[in-house]
């Protein structure tokens, strides 16, 4: 007999640690300790844990997916364990992340808090790591470099700016000193998907929290402007890395997307394979172009390694999402809930960085990814508080329980 209250514990525990490494790009840690928790309950006949939700069908036909591609693919002795590391994964970390959503209250501002606070030391540390060799920031150790760094402080700072925007005037100052923090990390990366993923959430948010005040928006969206231009000017190679992006675009990104889309013509069904994309890419690039181990774009990306099959799984998970997330929004209650701009930012902030990157494909990265799909998909018990009080009276539970079963599909 397993402890309910212990397993929640439990699960509360390697979730915060999880989102406390996020940023620093080392969330990986909680991997394992999920996994092992999962074991647990396999060994003493438990089901490993999982929350239902509208996603269900969609992430069957993305395993589906996945497994056909494998099957079918040309280099199974790559796609294999790269399938197997995704499906594995996906359910341990996403159904973890959804069952403690939807079964602690507390839950959602305790997460978020904690991935919000850890992403300044993770960009002090790697500003620091990245003069000391004169070049981009970048931190010690972290999968997949530079741009995956950026992808993280992006997400971390606007975290801090939409509790920013939503604290009281005490801790105001500290969470934009977080924000800005973030901020300075994600410039010395020099990240432009990451860049522009920060600037799709920060521009959300201050419309959300300003929209009917113009003028103060209208203040806000230049002080943001300043910011942004000051800190091009105290870092030339900031600035010109960011004017070289037409550039960069036509000489680099497009001449990957041609490659990728002529592979996605010759395998255009299932694709080559999970984790093959690097080795079709080389085999196919010109005489001197530069080796790509992705198509720094997450869609075409997962369109060469799983096909149309794939792609089409991956954008109905993405879907119904979103619908989850826009019907949620007329629940009762749902305008008071603190944390949906901030939770809307963010989601938004990713699907602009993944146009331009392909930072999503580590387990370290993508753990923040399928925390942000449990918020959008599994309702809390209650809406709460950033003091983690109950926003409503007894009596209103019952409307709000109603609401959750209804988006659930419980009778």
């Amino acid at each position: 007999m397993i402890n309910d209250a212990l397993v929640l514990r439990f699960t509360r525990a390697v979730a915060l640690v999880t989102m406390a490494f996020y940023t620093a790009g080392h969330a990986a840690v909680g991997f394992p300790l999920f996994l092992i928790g999962a074991v647990g309950r396999v060994l003493t006949l438990h089901p490993p844990l999982w929350r239902r939700t509208p996603l269900d069908l969609p992430f069957v036909a993305f395993g589906v997916a996945l497994v056909l591609a494998t099957v079918a693919s040309a280099y199974r002795s790559i796609a294999v364990p790269s399938m197997l590391l995704t499906l594995i994964s996906t359910a341990v970390l996403f159904g973890s992340f959804a069952w403690l959503v939807g079964r602690d209250p507390g839950a959602r501002a305790l997460l978020l808090r904690v991935w919000a606070l850890g992403a300044p030391p993770a960009a002090v540390i790697g500003v620091i790591a990245g003069g000391m060799v004169h070049d981009r920031a970048f931190f010690p150790r972290m999968p997949m470099g530079t741009n995956a760094f950026g992808t993280t402080l992006f997400l971390g700072s606007v975290m801090a700016l939409g509790f920013a925007y939503r604290a009281e005037r005490r801790a105001r100052p500290l969470w934009f000193a977080c924000a800005l923090v973030s901020l300075v990390g994600l410039l010395a990366t020099q990240s432009r998907s990451a860049l522009g993923g920060w600037v799709a959430g920060a521009v959300y948010l201050t419309w959300r929290e300003l929209r009917a005040h113009p003028r103060q928006l209208a203040v806000a969206l230049a002080s943001g402007i300043a910011v942004l231009a000051l800190a091009a000017t105290a870092a030339p190679s900031v600035a010109a890395r960011v004017g070289h992006v037409s550039t960069d675009l036509v000489v680099d990104r497009v001449q990957i997307w041609r490659i990728a889309v002529g592979i996605v013509e010759s395998h255009p069904l299932l694709g080559t394979g999970p984790g093959t994309f690097q080795t079709m890419f080389n085999q196919r690039k010109p005489a001197g172009f530069e080796r790509k181990w992705s198509a720094h774009n997450l869609w075409l990306h997962y369109a060469v390694e799983t096909g149309l099959v794939g792609l089409f799984s991956i954008l109905w998970i993405v879907y119904v999402a979103g619908r989850e997330w826009a019907r949620s929004g007329h629940l009762p209650l749902a305008g008071q809930d603190p944390f949906r701009p901030t939770i809307t930012a963010a989601s938004i902030g990713l699907l602009v960085d993944s146009c331009g990157d392909n930072t999503l494909l580590s387990v370290s990265t993508v753990s923040g990814a399928w925390l942000l799909l449990a918020l959008l998909v599994v309702a809390p018990a209650w809406p709460v508080r950033p003091d983690h009080r109950v926003l409503v009276a007894p009596q209103e539970e019952a409307v709000l329980v109603a609401g959750t079963r209804l988006r659930e599909g419980s009778p």
